[in-house]
């Protein structure tokens, strides 16, 4: 559900950000539009990268787009913990939660 949630949520709040845009002011003083494109420039340039990769990865995937998308949006088989001692610990954080974790799961060995 996240996968779909967040990223919508996401994007409505840069879309009512743009619709509701007005020039920055600092009491009186109107900053100019160099100073206002300089920082959306510096605030979008930490994200932009995310969809670019994303659809970059979703371009190159081989075979059909339907599946390949599906096996993008999960974690990778080196996802998680490093070392042996990690993800032992990690094991045990989650089943203290109540989860059933191995640690073959917990490394990625499908």
């Amino acid at each position: 559900m996240w996968k779909f949630v967040t990223p919508t949520i996401i994007s409505l709040v840069l879309l009512a950000t743009f619709y509701g845009y007005t020039p920055l002011k600092y009491g009186d003083y109107t900053f100019p539009m160099w100073a206002n494109c300089l920082g959306w420039w510096v605030t979008s340039a930490s994200v932009a990268f995310i969809p670019i990769v994303a659809f970059s990865k979703i371009l190159t995937a081989p075979g059909k787009k339907g599946p390949q998308i599906a096996r993008l949006l999960k974690p990778s088989d080196s996802w998680g913990p490093a070392t042996d001692q990690d993800r032992m610990r990690a094991e045990h954080m989650w089943a203290s939660k109540g989860y059933e974790f191995t640690s073959r799961q917990l490394k990625g060995n499908n």
